[in-house]
């Protein structure tokens, strides 16, 4: 299955909607983003998809709250999850978050 297959495979799954929701809102509320991300990181199954929108979610709440080094940590796993699962975009917009 193609890179751009699996990104496009969860749509309309509720994580995955929730979580590109909180991508692009988490300045609004960095703390209520970041608790949904470690909740699906703690409870999601093994969807590497999945797992690294919560890591990008969280990597953007820490940045909001002020946290650099663990915000960069989350994005290094995300970028490691993201290459090893073959998710071109999401890895794309991770080393985009981190220029």
């Amino acid at each position: 299955m193609s890179a751009g297959l699996v990104e496009r495979s969860h749509r309309g799954s509720p994580p995955l909607d929730a979580l590109l929701w909180w991508r692009e809102h988490v300045s609004s509320a960095p703390l209520q983003a970041l608790r949904g991300a470690e909740r699906w990181l703690a409870t999601a199954p093994a969807d590497p998809e999945i797992e690294v929108l919560a890591r990008h979610v969280a990597c953007l709440a820490l940045v909001e709250r002020g946290s650099a080094a663990a915000a960069t940590e989350h994005a290094h796993r995300g970028l490691d999850v993201a290459r090893r699962s073959g998710l071109a975009q999401r890895e794309a917009q991770l080393r985009l978050t981190l220029a």
